[in-house]
């Protein structure tokens, strides 16, 4: 089964895409009622989400590589200084 989302380039550099964005693009570019294309990206999106915690990468090819990165803490003086901001 092939989904087609088409989202212009235009507009993904002018706002933010949301999951109901998404899901409204999948429901009118492959002729399927709302609760199917919600159940479509909540199901890829469940499968990414338990895929990252169990501490695998998430490639796909030709639109990225998501993994999850340790960073330090932030320093005391900048949790302050952000606070003072």
């Amino acid at each position: 089964m092939h989904y087609k989302i088409h989202i212009p380039k235009k507009e993904l550099l002018s706002m933010t895409l949301t999951k109901s964005q998404i899901i409204e693009e999948v429901r009118a570019n492959n002729r399927l009622t709302k609760k199917q294309s919600s159940e479509t990206v909540e199901a890829l999106l469940e499968i990414m989400k338990e895929t990252l915690a169990s501490g695998d990468d998430v490639l796909i090819s030709g639109f990225g590589k998501f993994c999850i990165k340790n960073k330090r803490e932030r320093s005391e003086w900048a949790v302050r200084y952000a606070l003072a901001l």
